[in-house]
């Protein structure tokens, strides 16, 4: 019995790290706008796709030192453990609500001037200063989530998006802050394209919005 529990657990870990790597590889599942992106936008996905697989080594390391402490009979830690990871993954693959300290990013955009690549770069930013999760307006943005235009304004993954843009970042609000407003970064380059620009930096933030799993079907989503 004891031994089953402890294979149960280690079927556990390996899934979740299974699911890390989905997620990771998910952003490379766009062909068409992988066909249509620019050379410069092929090398931020290329250099995103090398920090996720750092991101992964770093996760397996982890998953073999839990592995150990199951052999030392230490299986409390590792439950412990597998929960906290479950739940990043869950966050990771933004499947759930969240709440943290982050940022509030409002983009007016009254002649609908901004590009879907101007987004892009925004949300790369973000995520390069180390946002955990993020949403645009009641759309979710997870790591293979598609941006492109439509009238009248985006379409975010699934759902369409107009403007004004609200953009919610949770992760350190003052490095989120930061990275956008440095010279030459994304917040002038917004203004460049006629957008009008408010950043909030915020103890708390709520991102409500949420991405159905890949082959679940609305049944299953609780």
């Amino acid at each position: 019995m004891q031994w089953s529990r402890h294979r149960t657990i280690i079927a556990a870990l390996s899934g979740i790290t299974g699911i890390g790597l989905a997620i990771g590889l998910q952003i490379v599942d766009e062909p068409e706008y992988l066909l249509n992106a620019r050379q410069e936008d092929l090398v931020r996905i290329l250099d995103d796709l090398n920090s996720r697989e750092d991101d992964l080594q770093i996760e397996i390391k982890n998953l073999e030192n839990a592995a150990q402490d199951l052999r030392r009979g230490n299986e409390a830690a590792v439950v412990e453990e597998l929960q906290r990871r479950a739940d990043a993954l869950t966050v990771l693959a933004g499947t759930t609500g969240v709440t943290g300290p982050g940022l509030e990013l409002i983009v007016a955009d009254p002649e609908i001037m901004v590009s879907s690549i101007v987004f892009f770069d925004l949300i790369n930013e973000l995520r390069d200063a180390g946002a955990e999760a993020i949403s645009v307006n009641d759309a979710r943005v997870v790591a293979n989530t598609g941006i492109s235009e439509v009238v009248p304004g985006l379409q975010v993954g699934a759902k369409i998006v107009s403007p004004p843009y609200k953009i919610l970042a949770i992760g350190d609000p003052s490095t989120l802050a930061t990275a956008l407003k440095i010279p030459g970064g994304v917040l002038e380059v917004l203004r460049a394209a006629g957008a009008i620009t408010t950043v909030r930096e915020k103890d708390s933030v709520f991102i409500e919005a949420t991405v159905r799993p890949r082959n679940v079907p609305p049944t299953a989503i609780n």
